[in-house]
């Protein structure tokens, strides 16, 4: 097994890597204090002289529980960057600007203290945050939320900002609506019966990171209709992802429903169901469905397996 010095060498030299391929000219080297608590990847670079020092035995620590000391190294990496520093990151590269602006979902009630501080909009039980996103060759993922003094900075009013966001072609085009099947075709216990399957679409981005704002492209739900019909049902999985399928009748949404309360132990974007009227290009949040005991059929296994899936 590496010893905590070698750790230290590829560790640090690792980091550094990742940086190199988001884009900055920042760079880590190891700084040994007193004691193995002590050993530092200091980042350095770009004129940024107050960036904190990533703690090298904190990691270490992961990596004899098993980790591989290069994820080890990437969870360092993206676990850097609050809004403070990616801020700096995104200067650094140049690339501060309104055309990095995304619209992202929280939900209302888990985020009521976050959301009293930051500007957004109302989406039934959600609320519509806007984030300067960045994603990298490497696959490190950066954001941070827009605050009103960046609202100022950049002379914009956040309805201002946000179509910007919904109007920006690189935005549209990385949009994806994926046939659920096709995620699926290489799970044994579904090989054969996705043909006999509805349409089942995951609504997200090309990073399938914060994508289920996705939703919100008026462009791409229009191509979403021409598959599913008038009206679809939108299952909100995660602030990544959403799913949408044909509307389905009041059983089937009491069904789905139901699934999406058990999560499993993971927290849904929302409990709510949404429905899709692509006549009138409405959202309408479904509530008050009632709870029910009823064991996991098909569908339920599917959504549930997707809401688990790494992809």
């Amino acid at each position: 097994q590496m010893d905590y010095e070698e750790f230290i060498k590829y560790f640090t030299h690792e980091i550094s890597y990742n940086l190199k391929m988001l884009g900055v000219t920042w760079r880590a080297s190891p700084v040994i204090g007193e004691g193995k608590e002590g050993a530092m990847a200091v980042i350095r670079g770009g004129g940024y002289a107050d960036l904190p020092p990533i703690s090298i035995y904190e990691y270490y620590q992961r990596f004899l529980q098993g980790t591989l000391w290069g994820v080890a190294a990437r969870e360092a990496t993206q676990e850097y960057f609050d809004d403070k520093i990616t801020r700096s990151a995104l200067e650094d590269m140049g690339v501060f600007a309104p055309d990095m602006v995304i619209p992202t979902f929280a939900n209302v009630k888990e985020n009521a203290e976050r959301l009293e501080q930051i500007p957004h909009i109302r989406f039934e039980d959600l609320a519509v945050v806007l984030q300067v996103a960045y994603q990298s060759l490497g696959g490190i993922n950066l954001n941070m939320t827009v605050t009103d003094d960046i609202l100022e900075e950049w002379e914009l009013s956040f309805d201002e900002l946000y179509q910007r966001s919904l109007d920006n072609p690189r935005n549209i085009e990385s949009v994806q609506m994926v046939e659920l099947y096709k995620m699926l075709d290489e799970m044994a216990s579904y090989e054969g019966a996705a043909k006999n399957l509805p349409l089942f679409y995951v609504i997200t981005n090309t990073g399938q990171y914060l994508g289920a704002a996705s939703i919100l492209y008026k462009e791409k739900m229009r191509e979403l209709a021409d598959s599913l019909g008038e009206d679809i049902l939108l299952v909100p999985m995660s602030i990544d992802q959403f799913i949408a399928m044909p509307l389905l009748d009041s059983s089937g949404v009491r069904y789905i429903a139901n699934v999406l309360r058990e999560s499993n132990g993971t927290m849904p974007l929302s409990e709510n169901l949404y429905h899709y009227n692509c006549r009138t290009e409405q959202f309408r949040m479904i509530s008050d469905v009632p709870k029910e005991t009823k064991k996991r059929g098909r569908y339920g296994a599917i959504i549930w397996q997707v809401d688990m899936q790494q992809y």
